[in-house]
């Protein structure tokens, strides 16, 4: 007898099924800002760790129609391995000394701009880290503005801070994250320091 139980139970089998499946699950938390409240920042980098893979895209392709200029190609050993992971590169190689920034992004929006990106770190072309524990989307609470190294074992990260009533051209405040360079058992490893959030100038 039919009682209306079978359609739920091959939905939950079929659910269970997908996540199974190759790039089903998300490999980083979505994305948000609210982590940088935090008074005191727990390191979400571990040692030896791989470079995480991309969602599946939620904006459009980075590779297709006109957002394709955008990509960066591959040039460097860093590039190359963001690049194998699944990402697109979206913003200039950076380099001081052994210490690089490359960026990766899953997809971009309407304007091309990147959505579901991070920025990975890496030492003598081993990866170290990432900036943020979470994907970040351009124009959204947590996004980043901009990463500068001070030396190549310091370095930090501004982050756009969006109130509620904000409009997306303009965050009224913006956190700023410091960070150190370690070797933890000759493995590089990005250290979170510390964070302050300020009226965005």
């Amino acid at each position: 007898m039919n009682n209306g139980s079978t359609p739920l139970v091959v939905c939950v089998v079929t659910a269970a099924l997908a996540a199974l499946l190759p790039g089903s699950a998300r490999s980083m938390p979505s994305p948000g800002g609210a982590w940088l409240d935090s008074p005191s920042i727990h390191n979400w980098n571990k040692i030896a760790e791989h470079i995480p893979r991309p969602p599946a895209p939620s904006g459009d392709p980075a590779t297709e129609g006109r957002c394709a200029r955008t990509v960066r190609p591959a040039s460097t050993r860093e590039d190359r391995a963001v690049v194998a992971a699944g990402w697109k590169l979206y913003r200039p190689y950076q380099l001081y000394a052994t210490t690089s920034f490359v960026g990766g992004m899953a997809s971009v929006d309407g304007m091309c701009r990147p959505l579901q990106y991070n920025v990975f770190v890496f030492s003598n072309a081993v990866f170290a880290g990432t900036l943020s524990p979470v994907l970040m989307n351009s124009r959204e609470d947590g996004a980043l503005v901009d990463a500068t190294m001070i030396d190549s074992s310091t370095f930090s990260a501004t982050f756009a801070r969006y109130r509620a009533q904000d409009p997306l051209c303009c965050p009224t405040r913006a956190s700023t994250l410091e960070y150190s360079l370690i070797s933890s058992h000759a493995h590089p490893l990005v250290v979170p320091q510390e964070t302050s959030t300020t009226p965005a100038r």
